[in-house]
């Protein structure tokens, strides 16, 4: 499965889905493993949040092998991301090759 746009705001949706350390009435039930392991388990993608914070957030959460580049077009260019993407200084030259395609064609058996 692919999420769009968890990236920019899954630094901020972690804590509301985990349970640790909560206990009552109404902690959410828990998939198998636990939410932050379903979590670890999806793609992402890097549309409206190509920003230090949230890149930095999803790398933590899952490997580079799992994001994938998106846009959010015509709010934000394929360029403006691109830019984006460099600035923020998260990812080696070598990880931005891997989001802008190859990430997508091994997801999608292309190669």
């Amino acid at each position: 499965m692919i999420e769009r746009f968890l990236g920019g705001t899954s630094a901020q949706l972690i804590p509301g889905v985990t349970t640790e350390g909560q206990a009552g009435p109404y902690v959410p039930r828990q998939p198998n493993g636990g939410a932050l392991a379903a979590l670890r388990g999806f793609h992402y993608d890097t549309a409206q949040c190509a920003n230090p914070i949230a890149m930095r957030a999803l790398k933590t959460l899952v490997p580079v092998a799992q994001i994938l580049f998106g846009t959010d077009y015509f709010y934000r260019s394929v360029r403006e991301t691109a830019d984006s993407l460099e600035n923020c200084r998260v990812f080696s030259r070598a990880e931005l090759v891997d989001i802008e395609h190859r990430n997508a064609r091994h997801l999608l058996q292309l190669g």
